[in-house]
C-alpha cells in the first residue's frame, strides 16, 4: 500500500515538475490555478502563482505556492 502511494505521488510530482518548467506562467495574475490534478482517490493538488518574484543571478522567476490535500489514511 506504501510503495503505490509513493509510486503515485513521485508520478505527480514529476508531473509537476514538467509543468512548472513547460508553463508560461509569467502572465498568470495572483492566484490564478496553473495546474491541478489527483495522485489515487485521496489526494489532489494544485499549482497557483502568489505574487512573489524570485531573482536568482540573472533570471527571475515567479513565486509558486503548490498545495497538496488529502482525506482518509495516507
Amino acid at each position: 500500500m506504501k510503495d503505490k502511494i509513493y509510486k503515485q505521488f513521485r508520478r505527480a510530482a514529476m508531473t509537476l515538475l514538467l509543468v512548472v518548467m513547460t508553463a508560461p506562467a509569467a502572465w498568470a495574475a495572483v492566484g490564478d490555478v496553473l495546474a491541478s490534478g489527483t495522485c489515487g482517490d485521496n489526494v489532489t493538488w494544485t499549482l497557483t502563482e502568489n505574487g512573489e518574484k524570485v531573482i536568482r543571478g540573472s533570471r527571475q522567476y515567479i513565486g509558486l505556492t503548490l498545495t497538496v490535500t488529502g482525506t482518509g489514511a495516507m
